[in-house]
Order: structure tokens, then sequence, then C-alpha cells
């Protein structure tokens, strides 16, 4: 060693220069959740806007909700420079602070070089050693800029997973009807059920294919005694208790960023869940097969592709019951009577909001829930090219 007291003033300086880096990234990680707080404001406004815009133009409020989009997005614009304006200033003032570490080295090697405890020698290795110390510690000052910025993140998604559910626990009724049935959902007069291993289907489309996907995956609280999950009514359930009994996906849902079988959330590829899904003939024009890429939210696949995509990973997880709505809208007649023959032997229960005659002819039974269509009690759906095992029965909606 050159010189330990040296080296402990070295050190001693370092240990100085992470606190005062640490406390100075304060503002940035306040500025960090604030700029995802506004663009998150702007963000939900903007989908409101887009959702609700037939009724805003029937008001006649655009120019009101342009305005009130146009306060969000400068409020978030605000938000991204303040925080932007921070770093350059905390990167700046870390790369001053690590010069002037560098040049407290440098003085204090040629203090104890006039000293005389240090030699020619010395003193000119202690200031080479420092030149390549003080590329690590500008890093380490980076890194109490990227610490803050992450913990402003943190803080927003804590916030988000903390946010209330809309679907409150409540105490279980007394008197629950008796039935074999997994799922038993009433919706109006009409109520769905579905025993184990059966395939049913509730003919339903825009609102009412809405309401009941959203009733059906507890992201709209149901009326006691009107939902029923394996002999126990979903509304003294806890979310995670529904979910853990019965998956319903939204018809919209994302595909993730990285691989197919990333995609799937899953330990094991059940090649029967990917055969009934159809996903095994995407597998094949896929050049890494399951490793392959999907992009970002699915961009390197088509329409179809993703949409099997998400079947399979329906079809992969181990609620003994699924929900699925309008599963294969953007898939050619072919692989739609294929995807349709295999749900029904795949001895899951699943339930099919849908309006695609294919699929409603594969069903065990039917739940017919579109008033000017609706067919007698009784009745049997069209037959379709290649006859199913069993006609499905459709019950007619009564609301």
């Amino acid at each position: 060693m050159i010189s330990g007291k040296l080296a402990a003033e070295v050190l001693g300086a370092t240990a100085v220069q992470l606190v005062v880096l640490q406390l100075l990234s304060g503002p940035l990680d306040r500025r960090v959740y604030a700029e995802q707080r506004e663009a998150a404001r702007a963000g939900a406004l903007a989908t409101d806007f887009t959702a609700g815009i037939r009724v805003l133009k029937g008001f006649g409020a655009e120019g009101a909700a342009v305005r009130r989009y146009r306060r969000a997005s400068r409020d978030s614009m605000a938000a991204a420079l303040r925080r932007v304006r921070s770093l350059a200033g905390l990167t700046a003032l870390n790369s001053a602070v690590s010069g002037v570490f560098l040049a407290g080295i440098a003085l204090l090697a040629a203090w104890h070089a006039l000293e005389g405890r240090l030699s020619v020698g010395e003193f000119v290795a202690a200031i080479g050693l420092a030149q390549v110390v003080s590329g690590p510690m500008q890093t380490l000052g980076f890194f109490g800029a990227s610490l803050a910025a992450k913990r402003g993140s943190a803080r927003r998604l804590a916030e988000l997973l903390a946010e209330p559910h809309r679907v409150t626990h409540r105490p279980e009724p007394d008197g629950l009807p008796s039935s074999d049935a997994l799922f038993a959902l009433r919706y109006g007069q009409v109520t769905i059920t579905a025993r184990p291993g059966e395939l049913i289907g509730v003919r339903a489309d825009g609102t009412a294919a809405e309401e009941l996907a959203a009733l059906a995956s507890c992201r709209t609280a149901a009326e006691p005694g009107s939902y029923v999950l394996a002999g126990r009514d979903a509304a003294a359930l806890s979310p995670h208790e529904a979910r853990r009994t019965v998956y319903a996906p939204p018809h919209d849902a994302s595909v993730f960023t990285g691989t197919v079988a990333e995609n799937l959330a899953t330990d094991g590829v059940s090649p029967r869940a990917t055969a009934a899904s159809g996903l095994d003939d995407v597998l094949t024009h896929l050049p890494e097969g399951l490793a392959s890429q999907v992009g970002e939210q699915g961009r390197l696949l088509s329409g179809g592709q993703r949409q099997r995509l998400l079947l399979a990973r329906a079809l992969h997880q181990p609620q003994p019951v699924l929900v699925l709505h309008e599963p294969t809208t953007s898939v050619d007649s072919v692989t739609e009577d294929r995807i349709a023959r295999a749900l029904r032997a795949s001895g899951r229960t699943i339930v099919l909001i849908t309006t695609g005659p294919t699929l409603l002819s594969a069903c065990h039974r039917v739940h017919d829930l579109t008033p000017d269509t609706a067919t007698d009690p009784g009745a049997t759906l069209p037959p379709r090219n290649t006859t199913p095992p069993e006609p499905a029965t459709t019950t007619r909606a009564a609301r």
C-alpha cells in the first residue's frame, strides 16, 4: 500500500460523495413519480374520451373535452420537463463532484509528497490510480440517479396495486340453491349453468356480451345469489378467490413482449392445449417455434396468430372453469371449425360468449341472449357442415 492514511481519506471522501448524491436525488424521485402520475391521468382521459366520443358529440361537449385533455397533456409535459431538468442537474452535479473528488485526491497526494510521506514515484502512482478510480466513481454517482427514478416508478406502481377492488367482500348468504354446476350465472331471466366437462354457448353480442364477460371475470360486482362458483356465492368471494375457480380473460387481452412460451405463462407447455387452440399450426410457421419472439404487444404476429396464442394461454390456465368472449373472430372458418371440435373434446368446463355459429353448434347447450334472433326453448341451432357429436339445445332469453 502506498499510504494507509491517504487510502482512509479517499474511502471517507467516497462515502461522503455517495451520501450527498443520494440526498440530492430526492427531488428526482418525486418528479419521476409526478411525471408518471400526470401521464397516466392524460392517458386515462384520452381513453375515456375515445370510448365516449358519441356521447360527447351528442352533448356538443367536444370543445370542453379537447380543452380538458390539452390541460392534462400540458401538465404531463411540464412534469416530464421537470423530471428531465432534475435528471440533467443531478448528472451535472455528479460529474462536478467526480471532478472535485479527483482533484482532491491529487491535492492530498501532493500534500503528502511535500510532507515527505510519499516519494515522487508513489505520488505519480497515486495520481494514476485516482484517474483510474474516477470512472467507476462517476458510475456510482449515476447509480443514485437511476435508483431515484426506479423509486418513483415503484411508488406509482405500489399505488396502482393498492387500489381497492371494485368488487367488495360480502358475507355469504344462506340457502344457496344446491346444484352440481361448477358455474351458474343469472342474467335477466336466464340462468347460465355449466357442469364439469361441458362446453356451454351463450349467444350474445354488444352490451349483453360485455356485461356477461365483466360479471364472469368479477370485474363487475354480481348481486348476491346471482353468480355461483363451485357451490359458493361469488358475491361473497374476494376477486382472488373467485379467480381461482374461473378464468375469464378480456376479449382484447394483451400479448406480452417475449417468446411464445413466455406468453403462455405456464411452467410446462401442453401439446393438447396448443392443438385445441390452433397454436400448433402457428408454431410451424414461426422460425424458432415456442422460442420465437412475438414483438412488442405481439406485433410480429398476425391477428389470427395473436388470437390463437391468447386462446392457448387460456387453455393452459389451471382454473376449472374458462369463460371465453369471442375467442375466434380473427381466424379462418376451417381453423374455427377445428378449434370448436377441440374445445368440445377437451373435457374442460368452458362457457363461450359468442355469436359465431360454428362455435355455438359445437356446444352441448346454448343460451340465446339476442332477443331479435331468439328461438323457442328446446330448438336446435342450424346444422353446420360437419355435424357435432350431439346437437346443441338453445334456451331463449327473456329479458
